[in-house]
This record gives C-alpha cells, sequence and structure tokens, in this order.
C-alpha cells in the first residue's frame, strides 16, 4: 500500500481539491474521510464575533462539503464517504456551543441529502456522530485533568465513559468495510466500546 502524505489546510476549497488529486493519482479513490473539527466560541453570545463564527462553519462544515465534492469526483463505483459530525447538534442540545452545533448538525443533513444524490454513480455516504472523545478539544474545555474530563464525558454520554479515538475508527473502518452492511445516508452515534446507534 503507497503511503504519502499532503499537507492542507481543509478551510481552503482549493487545498482540498488537490488532496483529493493527490490521493487519486494512481487510480479511483475507495473512501474518503472527513474528520476535523473545532469547537468556535464557546458559552454565551457575547462571545460570538463574525471571524469566530466563519471559523467554526468553515472548518466543521464548508470542508466537509468540500471533501464530498472533490472526493467524489475521484471516486470508484463502491466507494464511500465517512463525515465525522458529533452527539452535539443531533440529540442532545448543548447551549454554550450553539455555533458547533450548527455545524456539525449541518453535516448530518448534508450527508442525507448527498447520499441520494450520489446513489447513481454507486457512492455511500455516512455521518459518525460521537458522543466524547478523548482529544485535545476535550481537555482545551475541561482543562485536560482527568478526573475533570471524565466527569464532562459522565454528564453527557450514555456510557458515562469518554469514548477513545481508536473507537472512533473503528466505527469508521466498519462502514468503509460494509461490516454491518448500512444503508446510505444513516448517521451514527458512537459511544465508547465501541456501541454504535443508528440516530432518527
Amino acid at each position: 500500500m503507497r503511503r504519502s502524505s499532503s499537507p492542507a489546510d481543509i478551510t481552503r476549497d482549493a487545498d482540498v481539491a488537490e488532496l483529493a488529486r493527490v490521493a487519486a493519482s494512481e487510480g479511483p479513490l475507495d473512501f474518503w474521510f472527513s474528520n476535523a473539527g473545532t469547537e468556535g466560541p464557546i458559552g454565551p453570545m457575547e462571545n460570538w464575533t463574525p471571524e469566530a463564527l466563519r471559523e467554526v462553519v468553515d472548518a466543521n462544515l464548508t470542508s466537509v462539503l468540500s471533501g464530498l465534492h472533490h472526493a467524489s469526483t475521484h471516486m470508484r463505483r463502491g466507494g464511500v464517504i465517512v463525515n465525522t459530525a458529533s452527539f452535539v447538534g443531533t440529540v442532545l442540545p448543548v447551549p454554550i456551543a450553539v455555533p458547533y452545533a450548527a455545524a456539525k448538525a449541518g453535516v448530518v443533513a448534508a450527508g442525507r441529502s448527498a447520499a441520494p444524490l450520489l446513489a447513481e454513480a454507486g457512492i455511500d455516504v455516512f455521518t459518525l456522530c460521537p458522543w466524547v472523545i478523548d482529544t485535545p478539544m476535550v481537555d482545551r474545555l475541561t482543562g485536560g485533568a482527568p478526573d475533570d474530563k471524565a466527569g464532562f464525558a459522565a454528564g453527557f454520554a450514555p456510557s458515562g465513559r469518554l469514548t477513545p479515538v481508536d473507537d472512533v475508527a473503528r466505527a469508521a473502518v466498519d462502514l468503509v468495510t460494509a461490516q454491518p452492511r448500512r444503508a446510505s445516508g444513516e448517521a451514527i452515534l458512537v459511544d465508547a466500546g465501541p456501541t454504535v446507534t443508528v440516530l432518527d
């Protein structure tokens, strides 16, 4: 398997287009995984600025739309696109994270709408909606102390635990390998375990 890297600013459409082109330089793409995000402004609306809102939408939503566009043009039939959203903006309102919630809910909507659009090309689209993942974002939101992170997860996740990044990766691989087979367009909640639940 050929391994390479191509640094890109995923908020720039031209960079995403070039990333897709490089990835497909030796043949059509089998899969594409958009997995990036930032929490953006947290707290009261007084913290919102036009620049901060643009940043959170560009990183969390516009980048996914660019990926759908450019990856699909290089993808073979049977290809799979997986995008990461969040439980925020889906099943549980988080009032301190309205811009983030709006952007991630947009990712879910984009996946559901892109699925029938790309069906004729034989491309499936799925959205992962993790609960609380053990990432630098959670470190920033909690201060990073293990007890604080655990308490944060316990306040949201059904399991009461942080979801390891490997559990999210495993859920993504399962979608790419069709284990189990799922309907294109589905959004899937991912908890520690991993425990996966299709979002209604």
